[in-house]
């Protein structure tokens, strides 16, 4: 990762990437992943969208041998069973992520755990229960009181679903750092694939999941609008460059 977009003290707290169809943020997963073992983070995977086979070729591109990396527990994957039922979600989830983040902590040479979720989105999709989904984004959140140093919980949410506004809103307020993907207006160009925005603001975790269920898109947005005028540290755009082995920033 082009370090003038994202440095290791970023990885602390939630880190929210949102983007849309027309330009997928997935590129970032791997140069993301590269930073946290770059920082000494134990990484805890967990694969929704894409396939542990896609990982080990985009970060062999990167000269990391994925492989290696699980042989050491430095990154713990956790699989999505197709089995999981509504039912079962999120407790059958919850502990998986618990018994990952429990067997991270337990590499005393490591500065900390770094949680990345590939597709918030699709796994907002296996439960219906709302109450259940907010349970658990909070519990992502609350694994920094349980695990040791410096705690990372990376989540990439899709924008397209409008039934997902509401809670990419409330979760909006607990991101230190904000990544948006956007494609150009115009269209990806030979030079442009599309442009990113990077914001860096004061943590904001305001309200319990049982409470914010109950607020509506309009107050939150609002509430979030409000956090980020007060800790807004930093904001950036700049546009990006896919390349089939690398991304270049620049502007």
């Amino acid at each position: 990762m082009d370090q003038r977009i994202l440095e290791a003290r970023d990885l602390e707290g939630v880190l929210l990437i949102r983007d849309k169809l027309d330009l997928s943020a997935a590129f970032l997963i791997p140069h993301l992943l590269q930073l946290a073992l770059t920082a000494n983070l134990r990484i805890v995977l967990l694969l929704v969208q894409d396939s542990l086979s896609h990982y080990q070729q985009a970060l062999r591109k990167l000269g990391i041998n994925l492989t290696n990396c699980i042989a050491s527990q430095q990154v713990i994957p956790v699989t999505i069973t197709s089995s999981l039922t509504s039912a079962d979600f999120p407790k059958i989830l919850v502990q998986q992520l618990a018994s990952a983040c429990t067997e991270a902590c337990q590499a005393l040479t490591a500065s900390g755990v770094c949680v990345l979720i590939d597709s918030l989105s699709a796994l907002a999709g296996l439960t219906d229960d709302q109450e259940q989904w907010q349970a658990f984004l909070h519990y992502c959140h609350s694994l920094k009181t349980v695990t040791q140093g410096q705690y990372a919980c990376v989540m990439v949410t899709h924008e397209d679903v409008e039934d997902d506004a509401h809670w990419i809103s409330w979760l909006r307020h607990s991101a230190q750092v904000e990544i948006e993907v956007r494609a150009l207006e115009s269209g990806a160009s030979q030079d442009i694939s599309g442009q990113v925005l990077v914001t860096r603001r004061e943590a904001y975790w305001p309200t319990s999941a049982a409470q914010t269920s109950k607020l509506s898109s309009h107050e939150l947005d609002r509430q979030h609008d409000h956090a980020g005028s007060i800790g807004l540290q930093e904001s950036r755009k700049v546009f990006c460059k896919l390349g089939p082995n690398d991304i270049r920033f620049f502007g």
